[in-house]
């Protein structure tokens, strides 16, 4: 609009006009936007799409009976129906629908041709009043049609709705429809034809294809004119059904009249004996469990007289007496609450009296937060080694209506709240989950490691417990510490529950794989990063998104996580028992596709809120779908069914958040801040970052200075951690919206304000190096030493990246002391220099040989430079020489044992490691035929040079059909682990090259140079010499010989031949997983056993002696970590197994103890051997033959999913000079790839019949399979 035009508006005959839209489009009124699918694009022509319909004939005639042939009647009619309908969609209290000018008398320029037709269709409101107020505004709009709207929007930001509707005889003509997301065209003729434009980007055609059903709904109503807003209904009786019935078909019958301690007991006595529970160094059994337990119970019974629906607190750290207390509790019939340990001291004193707790079981290091409170308290630690009184069941007291437990979550009025769940609730929850996430099934160990007020935990303790399983209560370290404990393997876990927060912090952990198999997944919104994450660490893992607040008892719907593309929409559908429904505000159900608010009904829903009888009311409500006495809880959380049948969450209703799994109400923490002295406003919203990871943020303003770090210290003496926001910003003053409100969007994003009013510049090396990080991670600059961490947005995530930043530069930090030291100064006291890096430069100089190089001079060879890994990896896509010849130089270069040769001279052997020097190999070849390809690596595997080197080659071969890259590398220098350690490097490389982005490899760890030397040392060190007795004793033991079915026959390389057997995929995941519960064995307990079994079923054998070989990085030298070093490190070293008597739970017992006997897994046989001085062996006699040697490789699924390339199908020729004798008459190996467990007999055909060979694979076979049923057998009493 012109200068001249907008003059000519401001003539007072125009003020009318003015005056109406400024007060129609007043302050606090914004844009109108209604998207059935959540989406922000914009309409687009190539986007559009089309519903017709009809009205059928009995609406049109009941239209044509109120307001006959007048178009502009019947349009009000439709409006108004329409209004409804948006008004029901959207939640929305205003609904603005634009039309096109109203042409009917109309003449002039067009000055406005849309006219905003804002509707107010209040819930209160008869049919009759709302139709009235309806025909009012379009009269007054139309009226006032033609006055520029840009003269008010130039005062108030932009009005405008989404939404057009339109009617052909009354309307200027719509040419275009892409400027809305739905334009609504009437026509009439015999009956009202209506056309649905529509975005496909906002609605989906199936909603759409339900529309005119809901409109039509809402145009019956108008028969009864009295009806109320709220009262009109869209559902027809099948849409209904469908959404009541129909999606929620989750019936199934569980032994709900049993409580948990009755199911507990019947595990105790189906698996007495097995592990129950893991602590440090304490193991129980659930028999011991269940009587500790039970001892407490009748403590508790007749000290206190505990009965049901009684309180009892618990206050303790993980460990074996948490769960004790929480099982002791519950046997003696009395509910548990459990209480983080780092709750601030008066918010624990609330809890405990608002609960009335009859007794509190704590801990004597909890008492410092105790000192207020005056209730009854025992301290575990004490009291539990004391009793000695009975420890059979105590007689069942509570029955399934009465409570389990009683947590506490946020409470919008500045107090926790209790959540009331029932033993009914608790059973039905455990029996659903055991049976959908485990089927019942032994074998998995699940980890205990979150806060005990977090019903997280719930799954952990108690679904384990009723399967007979074993559960890892992990102490209490830093987080970062037990993630990397629990995904290494370390703890022998493969079964977590864990928040989206959680594996975000696995991202940053040093981990390529992980032996967990299951993850449950709740408490936050999970995103295609975090499930990436897992499925990188495991590509089998299996994942499930849990959904479900505290007061639906953990979890109320479920998905399994297989797809990161599609799986993630959805929170998936209602567990078993268990209805959901989507409703509006008035507990209406919405349609499929619209979003409302998920009400959780079922067996689930807890009893309400302990003394919050009027909340209670409030968020559990009748289920007027259910039986008489069944209710809803209203969660607050935004959710919409998809055409799936599936439940898509989208947010929060209310000022509620989820942060790190932790409910939260924002207004709780306001309330806190609010107490703060100079504190005078206080606003709290949660910020997401581009990772996906949340943080509080919260913004103050003061009546006078306000100090961050002091805030934050007043803010933890009244907030448990996770309540604490990560960023605190002081502003001067809040951003206000037109009608006063805090302009919460227009707050400044967390980093971008200093909040520093003096900044002091580092005065040292550490502090600098703090800063530098501080910078570097958390994207702020102008960090001065009086920065605070957490007031810069710090959180546990940072401090992780903080940490791995400080190892990097030379210095030793941990995530604990981030946390407890944020300012800059304070943290630099606690910076060390790390004590233990390794040498990162180049190793160079002659090194000892170690015990297997040494015995692989020792046996007399034909070629000692033919003794080969050979390897080939296939690519379709033509690989480069020149990137192959970077990475592949880079290998070389930072892995310094492959510049290692071997100098013989008067049989004497020098070892040298060279420097980058060292000559490199890499051949490039083009050939037609596969045969050219396999001749010439043949030809390679004989061309290494032990004095010369290279000891690793490459090779790249060009074929028709793709390209195959060889890399041959000699034994002297690498071995199985070498090369996980090579597959992960190089898989490594090669994405930092697809991505452009520089080399780098993870940190040396201690050069094979320092293990070879330090081992000389320990030879014949004071620390050692004692093993020689056990060796001494092993040696002298007579086992039989091996008979060869042709004694006289050769054993040569060339007379070699190999027979395997597989196990089925179940059969190898019990082998992997369920079968060491029993017995706490390893897998090499088993497999031996078995072995022995086969000889002696074969052989006759009831003692045998056996070869095995391990990787030998085992930890005996001081200061020294070869974990990620690639040499030649294997042990060899004799056992003796038994296979006397046929009672298979004896024999794996006898054989794991020998085995367990032995000292640093056997790695001190080759020492004494090849290393010690003769003067310390004089008694030990090494003479006895070897003649089985056994190793099992482990699994090597995910070493190989770390490769860019998979394996090519052909030969690599032989990996040993044909001439040369064979080191033993069998060699047993052992794997796990592609998960199936598979054994191979590497023998001579000179030597052994087939037969036999096949004899003795199909007895450790059936050994191996009896072993694995016996084991993972439940235990009967």
């Amino acid at each position: 609009m012109n200068a001249i035009d907008k003059v000519r508006f401001l003539d007072p005959v125009y003020q009318p006009s003015q005056e109406f839209w400024s007060r129609r489009l007043a302050a606090g009124y914004g844009a109108f936007k209604f998207r059935q699918t959540n989406a922000n694009t914009p309409g687009n022509d190539s986007r559009q799409a089309v519903q017709h319909f009809e009205l059928s004939s009995e609406l049109y005639n009941n239209l044509v009976a109120r307001v006959g042939d007048n178009d502009t009647g019947a349009f009000v009619y439709l409006l108004a129906a329409f209004g409804i309908l948006l008004k029901k969609y959207s939640g929305s209290s205003r609904v603005t629908i634009d039309s096109p000018l109203y042409t009917p008398g109309f003449k002039g320029k067009i000055q406005a041709p849309v006219t905003p037709l804002v509707l107010e269709p209040a819930n209160e409101l008869s049919l009759r009043d709302y139709l009235s107020t309806v025909k009012q505004t379009v009269k007054d709009s139309y009226t006032h049609q033609n006055y520029p709207l840009e003269l008010i929007y130039e005062q108030k930001e932009m009005r405008n709705s989404n939404v057009l509707i339109h009617w052909d005889t009354i309307h200027m003509p719509v040419t275009q429809h892409n400027n809305y997301d739905l334009v609504i065209s009437i026509k009439r003729s015999a009956t009202l034809h209506i056309s649905l434009h529509y975005n496909t980007t906002a609605f989906e055609a199936a909603f759409m294809q339900r529309l005119p059903s809901h409109i039509s709904n809402v145009l019956a109503c108008f028969e009864s004119m009295d009806t109320r807003l709220q009262d009109v209904v869209l559902l027809d009786l099948d849409e209904k059904m469908k959404l009541v019935r129909d999606l929620n078909r989750t019936n199934k019958d569980y032994a709900l009249l049993k409580t948990f301690q009755e199911l507990f007991e019947a595990q105790v006595r189906k698996t007495p004996y097995a592990t129950a529970l893991v602590f440090e160094e304490t193991e129980l059994t659930y028999v011991q469990l269940n009587e500790k337990a039970n001892q407490l119970a009748h403590y508790l019974l007749q000290q206190y007289q505990v009965k049901p629906d009684d309180i009892v607190g618990v206050l303790a750290e993980r460990s074996e007496r948490l769960i004790i207390a929480i099982l002791g509790i519950l046997k003696a019939g009395a509910a548990f609450l459990p209480i983080d340990t780092s709750t601030p001291a008066n918010r624990i004193t609330h809890i405990l009296q608002d609960a009335n707790a009859k007794v509190l079981l704590t801990e004597n290091n909890q008492l410092q937060h105790l000192q207020a409170y005056t209730g009854a308290q025992e301290l575990l630690d004490l009291l539990l080694p004391s009793l000695n009184g009975k420890t059979e069941n105590p007689g069942l007291s509570s029955k399934p209506c009465n409570l389990a437990y009683v947590i506490y979550t946020s409470g919008s009025t500045g107090l926790p709240k209790g959540v009331m769940l029932g033993l009914d609730n608790l059973s039905h929850y455990l029996l659903w989950a055991n049976d959908y996430y485990f089927n019942n099934i032994l074998g998995k160990t699940f980890a205990l490691f979150t806060n005990i007020s977090f019903d997280l935990t719930i799954t952990c303790i108690f679904t384990t417990l009723l399967r007979g399983d074993t559960l890892f209560v992990c102490g209490n370290k830093d987080i970062s510490d037990i993630l990397l404990e629990l995904f290494s393997g370390a703890a022998g876990v493969n079964t977590v529950k864990l928040t989206p927060s959680h594996i975000s912090m696995l991202s940053y952990l040093p981990l390529e794989s992980t032996p967990v198999q299951y993850a449950i997944v709740g408490g936050e919104t999970l995103t295609a990063f975090q499930v990436s994450t897992l499925q990188r660490l495991n590509p089998a893992m299996d994942i499930y998104n849990e959904y479900g607040p505290t007061e639906i008892t953990v979890g109320c719907t479920v998905k399994h996580v297989k797809d990161v593309a599609t799986d993630l929409s959805t929170i998936g559908k209602p567990i078993a028992n268990t209805q959901l429904y989507i409703m509006d505000e008035n507990l209406e159900l919405l349609p499929m596709g619209i979003t409302g608010e998920i009400c959780i009904g079922g067996a689930g829903v807890a009893k309400g809120y302990r003394g919050r009888q009027e909340l209670t009311s409030e968020k559990f409500v009748k289920d007027l779908f259910g039986a008489e006495d069944d209710r809803l809880y209203r969660t607050g959380d935004l959710g919409r069914w998809n055409e799936d049948g599936e439940v898509e969450f989208l947010g929060r209703r209310d000022n509620q958040v989820k942060i790190r799994g932790y409910r939260i109400e924002l207004g709780e923490i306001e309330n806190a801040l609010l107490q703060y002295e100079t504190v005078k406003e206080a606003v709290v919203l949660v910020h997401e970052q581009d990772n996906a990871v949340k943080s509080l943020v919260a913004y103050c303003t003061a009546t006078a200075q306000l100090s961050i770090p002091a805030l934050k210290e007043f803010l933890t003496t009244r907030l448990p951690e996770y309540m604490i926001p990560a960023h605190i910003m002081y502003l001067d003053k809040f951003p206000v919206t037109n009608n006063g409100k805090v302009e919460r969007s227009a707050l400044p994003v967390p980093g971008t304000v200093n909040n520093n009013k003096c900044y002091e510049a580092a005065c040292n090396d550490c502090e600098a190096v703090l800063i530098a990080a501080f910078s570097k991670v958390l994207g702020v600059n102008n960090i001065g030493v009086q920065d605070d961490f957490f007031a810069l947005g710090g959180d546990s995530i940072k401090a992780i990246q903080i940490t791995s930043h400080l190892y990097e530069a030379g210095y030793r930090l941990e995530v604990r002391q981030v946390l407890r030291y944020p300012v800059i100064k304070r943290l630099a006291a606690q910076v060390s220099p790390l004590s233990q890096l390794a040498n990162q430069g180049v190793i160079t100089g002659e090194l000892p040989l170690t015990p297997i190089q040494q015995q692989f001079f020792a046996f007399k060879r034909k070629a000692y430079d033919h003794f080969n890994f050979g390897l080939l990896f296939y690519s379709k896509e033509r690989l480069q020489t020149e990137v192959a010849t970077t990475i592949f130089r880079k290998l070389q270069e930072h892995h310094d044992a492959l510049r290692i040769t071997f100098r013989l001279e008067n049989n004497t052997v020098t070892q040298y490691n060279h420097g980058l020097d060292h000559p490199f190999s890499i051949e490039e070849y083009e050939y037609t035929e596969v045969k050219q390809l396999e001749k010439k690596l043949r030809t390679m595997q004989a061309q290494i040079n032990l004095g010369e080197g290279p000891l690793l080659k490459i090779a790249l071969f060009h074929l028709p059909d793709g390209d195959r890259l060889a890399m041959i590398v000699h034994h002297l220098v690498t071995d199985v682990v070498s090369l996980r350690i090579l597959f992960e490097d190089l898989g490594t490389l090669y994405r930092q090259h697809l991505q452009a982005q520089p080399f780098s490899l993870p940190r040396k760890t201690d050069a094979f140079k320092v293990w070879a030397e330090k081992l000389q040392a320990y030879a014949n060190s004071a620390a050692f010499l004692p093993e020689r007795t056990y060796w001494q004793k092993i040696l002298a033991v007579n086992t039989p010989l091996l008979q060869p079915d042709f004694p006289q026959g050769s054993n040569l390389i060339k007379d070699r031949a190999t027979k395997q057997i597989s196990l089925e995929a179940d059969a190898t995941h019990l082998l992997l997983t369920a079968v060491h519960n029993r017995f706490h064995t390893e897998i090499n307990d088993l497999l031996l056993t078995a072995l022995a079994l086969g000889l002696r079923q074969s052989f006759g054998w009831e003692q045998c002696r056996v070869l095995m070989e391990g990787h030998g990085r085992e930890d005996i030298l001081d200061q020294v970590n070869v974990s990620r070093t690639v040499g030649y490190f294997t042990t060899v070293y004799p056992v003796i197994l038994t296979a006397a008597g046929d009672d298979l739970t004896t024999l794996i017992k006898r054989n794991k103890k020998r085995l367990h006997a032995i000292p640093h897994k056997g790695i001190g046989y080759g020492i004494l051997k090849y290393l010690t001085a003769a003067e310390h062996k004089q008694e030990l006699d090494f003479s006895a033959p070897e003649q089985i040697a056994f190793n099992y490789f482990g699994q090597f699924d995910q070493d190989i999913a770390n490769l860019p390339f998979g394996f090519a199908k052909e030969d690599t020729g032989p990996l040993q000079d044909t001439r040369e004798q064979r080191e033993y008459e069998l060699y047993i190996t052992a794997m796990t790839e592609g998960g199936l467990f598979t054994l191979t007999i590497d023998y001579s055909v000179k030597r052994f019949a087939a037969d036999t060979i096949q004899g003795l694979l199909e007895n450790y076979q059936a050994a191996l399979n009896g072993i694995i049923e016996h084991c993972a057998a439940p235990v009967t009493a």
